[in-house]
């Protein structure tokens, strides 16, 4: 008895959700507009530590508060049920570390922003609310390390640049009306920051929202 009443509940859960989504029409090709809010996983020790080799301060140990909140902004047009094309801004965040080398310690931070142009490939699944989706793009980020703090005597300064790479990315969109969504994706941003600033790459994991118009 209690198996049929779980059966029966479990099959209309199922059914009403296949007829909500169903009741959504959502747009095959428009434009849309989305923000997010995103923990981004940035520079490691090392590529602090190769920064300042570069200006003659070597055998420098530095470490990282690596995990950072950023956000970021898109606007992307959808020609083709499986296809859209998208352009991007993301602030990463502010990355601060503290660097022990001969003579004393320096501190200070490591800030960059990207923009990026990519085309994203989208599986919606059948008649469900949920869409996946892939991403590969180009970016150009741009890179600043400050020194806010040194011992006597050191000759640390800050720098910065810009650079170009790629970004990939994955993730999923749920849909509320045939006009706002919700997001929840990964994006990894290859090649961030150059010899005087310090080389990564950045993974940001973000959550947000969506309005297509």
């Amino acid at each position: 008895m209690h198996n049929k009443i779980i059966g029966g509940a479990v099959a209309a859960l199922f059914v009403s959700g296949a007829a909500f989504a169903q009741s959504i029409q959502v747009p095959e090709k428009g434009f849309y507009f989305g923000g997010d809010v995103s923990q981004s996983k940035g520079p490691g020790g090392g590529d602090i530590d190769s920064s300042f080799a570069n200006q003659g301060i070597p055998g420098t140990s530095t470490s990282v508060d690596n995990n950072q909140t950023g956000w970021g902004l898109n606007l992307g047009y959808r020609f083709h049920r499986n296809w859209a094309a998208e352009l991007g801004y993301r602030e990463f965040g502010k990355f601060d570390y503290t660097t022990t080398a001969p003579g004393g310690t320096i501190s200070g931070s490591y800030k960059a922003n990207a923009w990026s142009a990519s085309g994203l490939y989208l599986l919606p699944l059948g008649t469900s609310p949920f869409t996946l989706y892939g991403k590969l793009g180009l970016t150009r980020t741009d890179i600043s390390r400050t020194v806010d703090s040194q011992s006597p005597g050191m000759t640390a300064s800050g720098a910065s640049g810009n650079r170009t790479g790629w970004l990939a990315g994955l993730g999923a969109t749920y849909d509320f009306t045939s006009q706002w969504y919700a997001k929840a994706g990964w994006d990894h941003y290859d090649r961030v920051g150059n010899d005087s600033t310090g080389k990564t790459d950045i993974d940001t994991f973000s959550l947000g929202v969506g309005l297509r118009f």
